[in-house]
């Protein structure tokens, strides 16, 4: 049976990175198990329930003990949408002995085009609640996560992440494209241009709206690293 589990990387502001963890470490055990592939590691994170987790590392020639502490971050779903799950921050190496990846291959178009519909009806009708929203960091590390599973995961979460924004683009706010159809809309059941400083209002009002919406996600992309981030700080400047 294999065991040790390489570390490709370790995020600058990860718990992983707090507890000392770096790049070509392996891990020889995790949570008191013999790590023997890269999905029971993630495996043992998820269920930490944010608890510690004991880890020992090899590190060249050096046997060494560490404790990391999981953080809650967003991460792609089954379903092509996001949840939150426990993690350190590090992207593990591509070996994994004996693991196996499964996933159906729709080949009859028809039914992939059924597919996507339903997929995208569960986007459409899913409940996200303003902490849920990412940023360009938190998207990033999702993207690196799912790829990292797979590539077919991968691409599931581009799929997503496309018709959630196509379907933010086509919300009835000016700026985006739904708010240009609702003012033509508006036009067309007037009957004529409807007044500049009617428009200039609504210009205003949906770009505040956008920037309000963008300002959440910078904000929680913030928040889920701050501890990671003071840190990383403290050790630059005291440094």
């Amino acid at each position: 049976m294999p065991i040790g589990v390489s570390l490709v990387s370790v995020d600058a502001t990860s718990p992983a990175k707090q507890a000392g963890l770096e790049p070509k470490d392996v891990i020889l055990s995790i949570g008191g198990e013999l790590a023997t592939g890269p999905e029971q590691v993630r495996q043992v994170i998820l269920a930490s329930g944010g608890k510690p987790v004991a880890l020992r590392l090899l590190r060249g020639d050096s046997v060494l003990d560490a404790q990391v502490v999981p953080v809650e971050r967003a991460a792609p779903a089954p379903n092509g949408g996001t949840e939150t799950r426990y993690t350190i921050g590090i992207f593990l190496g591509s070996e994994d002995v004996g693991a196996e990846y499964k996933d159906e291959v729709v080949r009859n178009p028809f039914v992939a085009v059924a597919r996507g519909a339903e997929r995208t009806g569960e986007l459409i009708s899913g409940h996200v609640g303003m902490n849920n929203l990412s940023g360009p960091i938190g998207i990033g590390e999702i993207a690196a996560e799912a790829y990292q599973d797979s590539w077919a995961h991968f691409v599931l979460l581009m799929a997503a992440i496309s018709v959630n924004l196509a379907i933010l683009n086509l919300l009835p706010i000016p700026v985006l494209d739904g708010g240009q159809i609702a003012l033509a809309a508006a036009e067309g059941i007037k009957g004529s241009p409807l007044p500049a400083r009617a428009r200039d209002v609504a210009q205003t009002v949906g770009l505040s709206l956008i920037l309000l919406l963008m300002g959440v996600a910078f904000w929680n992309d913030i928040a889920r690293h701050w501890s990671g981030v003071v840190s990383f700080l403290s050790e630059k400047l005291g440094g």
